[in-house]
């Protein structure tokens, strides 16, 4: 079975990043385990208000994000119009204030589309 080097695989979630195919680049560098690539992708996600790939960086890092960063990254998705991002990064920061705040925004959206 032709196996690539971690130098190869680091290359190809390079060529990820740069097309920003963050996912992708994640995945190559979690197979390569490469810090500096998933740090990166780390940052990128929360300045893409992206929770979910967030916190697979984190993973990735054996990382745990404090209710500082959660609220961080709940602020950023919520400037985005990522409410269901920034609701879960809220729940997780324990923001009662915004998880108030994002519920009533979701309940005004459900009520337009019925």
């Amino acid at each position: 079975m032709d196996r690539s080097s971690d130098g190869e695989i680091i290359a190809c979630g390079n060529c990820y990043l740069e097309a920003n195919r963050i996912a992708d680049a994640a995945e190559c560098y979690q197979r390569a385990n490469y810090r500096a690539g998933l740090e990166k992708v780390r940052d990128m996600a929360e300045a893409a208000g992206d929770v979910m790939l967030y916190q697979q960086a984190l993973k990735a890092l054996n990382q745990t994000a404090t209710p500082d960063d959660w609220d961080r990254i709940g602020k950023q998705a919520f400037a985005l119009k990522k409410y269901t991002f920034s609701l879960h990064a809220f729940e997780k920061s324990e923001n009662g204030v915004m998880i108030g705040e994002i519920r009533k925004i979701l309940s005004g959206l459900k009520e337009k589309v019925a």
